[in-house]
């Protein structure tokens, strides 16, 4: 390459030759050696968008993605159900590279899944300082009017607080409280928080099992019945869209995320422009996606978490949370696991300096098409909402929730025949993993005043009145009355690894019964060579759910592995092989393990033709790469508790 002094002129593709992609598809072509080309290398999302294995052109008339300037928020979350506690976990999160702090407050009386205020003395123990967000829930009414009275008192400043009503009406099934007294009244009342908020959290379905279309069109309905909510309480266009925030998840799924987040703001933008507001930022938090989340191996969700924070830094989100790695284990979590999710943004930005770029994955021609088609089938999709009158007749009529449906239903088709596999639980499980331990810690009601008259309205200065009496924030949100909308359907938390996570726990409970875990025996014909591919694809999907197999002997006649199984113990069997020997010896030996006693006899691989043989001979099943594993599992242990296992 010739010497160039002004690096305007510098070609970086001088000798290099174009590729072409024709030439590219004939050697994919000889590599795939006769094999479909969709089927090898193209796969789709849930919401049907196919994904090549090479873009080669950015899409045409893209409309350009906000970005973000600069590095992104680090939130970190809490929850401690102790006021005292949370304080101190906030402090430990700001020491050690956090931003700001997300606490979630308990979002029903009794719940326990966050913070608990009942009474001043509680609400005293709670850190308000300017780098805490709070987020409510069903009590948020009585939590808004108790924080601010509390930090008016410290003459202190509460930074935000928010609520997603619509978010909890869709998992609960009730509206908590009317959006108008809300924002005209609580929302005007409060002296002593900067930014009271609404909301639109996309993760709420996200956890239910909706596809990333859907909890787009979901989150943005949201936000447009929220940015409705404000113009109608008299806000300004302006006021009420800076009133309004916007959440999505992220997941492992990284380069899907990336052009989900793009996608979103891209959205949420064109709803701003169109609403006149348009000196409103288009901003999306992000929050790593709970479904993912397993609680059998844990440690494994440290790596989801990672690659969600990641996807959250390059697709442009304003703020990150990334859930704690055992936050599917029952309970508050362990400091290591908190501290492990905070670690993690804090590498992002100071070592790997994902906030130093801006839009980093623009021109990437996979992500931007991937933006394109996600924006265009979410925009579709939430048209459709708005036509049948916005998100909460969506919510109202059933129809959201029959399309999440829809979607549950192929993910847990999936993760049963483990085309969607998770790490860990339903793909390379360790039966004797270190489980990450429960921490259950309950803070109870205190007793308050029996006395919540006046709360036949709900005000500002009713509840204020309410809590000065001294009743507790719990008794004044049961008090309090509802609007009338409920829905007959709501969503319910999904999560791919839960089926198998069922079986480790009855695996688990035989285990302490019976001081072994269910076993099958396993016959393995010939020699290693032959049978150990088929033998350890066998172990692996029996201790997906927590059933060890019992070798056999290797190069044995079928007498010998008769007589191994007869003094095995088992009553189940599964046979381990390469199809030629299969075919030489499979019937007999099957037909030999049912007279000594065997009750089912699987075969590790798919029959083709010899199907009828196999079944003549007495083989009861088969066990493959997209077979039902989870019905297979499942079967086994309906078999031990009816004794015939």
């Amino acid at each position: 390459m010739a010497n160039v002094e002004d690096l305007s002129e510098l070609d970086l593709s001088e000798g290099f030759v174009l590729p072409d992609e024709a030439e590219w598809l004939k050697l994919v072509e000889s590599a795939l050696k006769g094999r479909d080309f969709d089927k090898a290398l193209v796969s789709r999302t849930y919401d049907d968008i196919r994904i090549e294995p090479l873009y080669t052109t950015r899409p045409a008339d893209s409309e350009a993605v906000p970005a973000r300037q600069g590095p992104w928020d680090i939130r970190t979350l809490v929850t401690h159900p102790d006021g005292a506690e949370a304080s101190a976990q906030i402090a430990e999160h700001r020491r050690c590279g956090a931003t700001s702090c997300l606490v979630r407050l308990e979002t029903e009386p009794g719940k326990g899944d966050g913070v608990v205020l009942s009474n001043p003395e509680q609400a005293q123990r709670l850190d308000m300082d300017t780098d805490v967000c709070i987020e409510a829930g069903d009590m948020a009414l009585a939590q808004l009017v108790l924080l601010d009275a509390e930090a008016g008192r410290q003459e202190r400043r509460i930074q935000a607080f928010r609520a997603d009503p619509v978010g909890r009406m869709a998992s609960t099934g009730t509206l908590s409280f009317e959006l108008s007294s809300f924002i005209s009244d609580f929302r005007n009342s409060a002296q002593n928080i900067d930014f009271i908020n609404l909301i639109s959290d996309g993760s709420v379905y996200e956890k239910a099992g909706a596809t990333e279309v859907q909890e787009l069109a979901a989150a943005l309905a949201t936000a447009v019945h929220y940015l409705r909510a404000g113009i109608d309480a008299g806000l300004s266009v302006q006021d009420a869209a800076d009133m309004v925030r916007l959440r999505l998840s992220t997941s492992s799924d990284l380069f899907v995320s990336i052009a989900k987040l793009r996608a979103g703001l891209r959205m949420w933008q064109r709803v701003l422009q169109a609403s006149g507001a348009v000196d409103s930022p288009a901003i999306i938090e992000a929050i790593s996606a709970s479904g993912m989340y397993t609680s059998r191996d844990p440690w494994v969700n440290m790596l989801r978490g990672t690659a969600a924070g990641m996807a959250g830094a390059i697709g442009g989100a304003f703020s990150i949370t990334v859930l704690p790695y055992a936050w599917a284990v029952e309970g508050e979590g362990s400091q290591l696991s908190a501290a492990m999710a905070r670690n993690i943004q804090v590498i992002l930005n100071e070592e790997s300096h994902l906030g130093a770029v801006c839009d980093p994955a623009a021109g990437s021609y996979a992500i931007e098409h991937l933006t394109d088609h996600l924006a265009d089938r979410a925009w579709a999709m939430f048209q459709k909402i708005e036509a049948g009158g916005g998100m909460v007749c969506a919510l109202q009529d059933g129809w959201f929730q029959t399309e999440v449906a829809g979607a549950v239903e192929r993910k847990r088709r999936d993760a049963a025949h483990r085309k969607l596999p998770v790490t860990g639980v339903s793909e390379f499980p360790h039966l004797d993993e270190e489980t990450a331990e429960a921490n259950i810690v309950r803070v109870p009601e205190p007793e308050g005043s029996e006395d919540v008259s006046g709360l036949e309205t709900t005000t500002y200065a009713a509840v204020a009145g309410a809590l000065e009496s001294g009743a507790t924030v719990q008794q004044i949100s049961r008090a309090l009355p509802r609007p009338g909308e409920t829905l007959s359907q709501v969503l319910a938390d999904f999560r791919p690894s839960a089926t198998y996570e069922v079986l480790r726990d009855m695996s688990d409970d035989y285990l302490e019964r019976n001081g072994c875990r269910p076993a099958l025996f396993g016959a393995f014909i010939g020699s290693l060579a032959d049978f150990s591919a088929r033998a350890m694809f066998a172990r692996n999907l029996a201790a997906a759910g927590g059933v060890t197999i019992t070798d056999g002997p290797s190069d044995a006649a079928d007498a010998d592995i008769v007589s191994a199984f007869e003094a095995s113990g088992c009553r189940e069997v599964v046979l381990c092989s390469g199809d030629d020997i299969y075919a030489a010896r499979a019937a007999a030996l099957a037909t030999a393990l049912k007279a000594a006693g065997a009750a089912r006899i699987w075969l590790a691989g798919r029959p083709g033709a010899a199907e009828a043989d196999y079944t003549a001979a007495g083989i009861d099943g088969y066990i493959y790469a997209g077979s039902d594993a989870a019905g297979f599992l499942s079967g086994i242990y309906d078999r031990l508790e009816g004794g015939q296992a």
